[in-house]
């Protein structure tokens, strides 16, 4: 009888440990970023991508909404994109949840250079990439985002349509933000709002052009740790 409680107790405590570990794990959200890489990006325009989104995970603000969320960390990667077969991931999936491993991450981010072809904008194809990006994180959490940015529509035809690839991210639980950069399309914002961002309490942050784009993801990744809107 002794010997029996002691093995249920060891395996109480056991599973006691693993719930324990799997919450310090878990993150407030898993975020993959997707920075455009299409012909009609070209080298500072892809320069000022890279260093915004840089500059705004390094600020005060974004550090101050990872450390404040209920699990104080999220979960980040970031991929180039271009035509239909062309996503790299160039940062794989890491926890960040403090100013240390946001600047790291930032700076690792800075040194790595444009590894996409440049090709047609094929967001369709780069949803759907994202979303099997998103499934095989190694951390696990409530809420998955695709941070999708461009500065055009998409203009692939024989590729995944557009629509499948949003479908495919709904279906899944899977918010798809959009971050449309207005410098070639003033009206890209209302064609991110039709057909590019779906799931629950979706959105759009808009840049009016590349120079304006650190501040607008700056507000978009307070908005996407936070899971509320900023003023």
């Amino acid at each position: 009888m002794i010997v029996a409680t002691i093995s249920v107790a060891f395996v109480v405590f056991t599973l006691m440990n693993q719930q324990a570990r799997a919450q310090l794990a878990k993150t407030d959200v898993n975020l993959v970023l997707a920075i455009d890489c299409s012909y009609s990006v070209n080298k500072a325009e892809f320069d000022l991508q890279v260093q915004g989104i840089a500059s705004a995970l390094t600020s005060k603000e974004v550090i101050d909404a990872i450390e404040g969320g209920q699990h104080g960390k999220i979960g980040l990667s970031v991929y180039q994109w271009s035509g239909p077969e062309n996503q790299v991931i160039v940062m794989p999936w890491a926890v960040v949840s403090n100013e240390q491993e946001a600047r790291a991450f930032a700076a690792r981010l800075l040194a790595e250079p444009r590894q996409t072809a440049e090709g047609v904008t094929a967001i369709g194809s780069a949803l759907s990439f994202a979303v099997d990006h998103l499934n095989g994180a190694p951390f696990p959490t409530e809420r998955k985002v695709i941070d999708m940015q461009a500065d055009g529509a998409s203009t692939w035809s024989r590729g995944l349509p557009i629509r499948a690839g949003r479908d495919k991210a709904v279906a899944q639980g899977i918010v798809i933000n959009g971050l449309p950069i207005l410098n070639e399309v003033s009206y890209l914002h209302y064609y991110f709002e039709n057909h590019v961002i779906g799931g629950e309490g979706a959105f759009i942050e808009i840049a009016k052009d590349y120079k304006s784009f650190a501040k607008a993801i700056k507000r978009k990744l307070l908005r996407e740790i936070q899971g509320q809107f900023i003023s």
